[in-house]
């Protein structure tokens, strides 16, 4: 709650989060689980993407994927980490996320979120037909990437100058 709070004073959130850091080889698990989730959402209402960044690296060295004994990764972390990568332009990071977690994610469909994360990786690197290649091949079966997936070719469409594509996607919100 303290992590909530501290909104002027991050001492209380720099010692907490200094001392889990340090310590954290000495929690099970599940407790590390439920710190992490805890400090996850310190530093997202705090709009804090270095110290989400520092987590996620955090949770994938400790292989902590879920709160749950299976080595499963779910859609939602998968997304979050893969954004944050993208958005603090650690590309290279977010590359070698897709390939050694992919296998993870807790979904039979896991080739859409690779291709997902590989177009966004591509569209940063301003190779947006290879972008819109790897976009091509993913499926929008899941809510939050129904979104992304739109948002993203809409993206390239713009910067491609697909005028004609951009609008009928457009239209295509009302649908959703």
């Amino acid at each position: 709650l303290m992590l909530y709070l501290d909104n002027d004073n991050n001492n209380f959130a720099w010692k907490t989060e200094k001392l889990f850091y340090k310590n954290r080889h000495l929690f099970e698990d599940d407790t590390k689980f439920n710190f992490y989730a805890v400090l996850h959402n310190a530093y997202t209402v705090k709009n804090d993407s270095k110290k989400l960044n520092v987590l996620y690296n955090k949770i994938l060295d400790d292989d902590i994927y879920n709160a749950g004994k299976e080595s499963k990764m779910s859609i939602m972390l998968y997304r979050l980490i893969l954004q944050n990568f993208t958005s603090m332009n650690k590309l290279d990071d977010a590359e070698r996320f897709i390939i050694k977690y992919t296998e993870y994610i807790n979904s039979d469909n896991k080739e859409t979120f690779s291709n997902f994360g590989f177009a966004l990786i591509e569209f940063k690197r301003n190779n947006y037909e290879k972008a819109l290649e790897y976009i091509s091949n993913a499926d929008m079966h899941f809510l939050l990437f129904k979104y992304d997936i739109r948002n993203l070719y809409l993206m390239i469409y713009y910067e491609l100058n697909y005028s004609d594509e951009a609008y009928s996607l457009l239209d295509t919100y009302n649908c959703l």
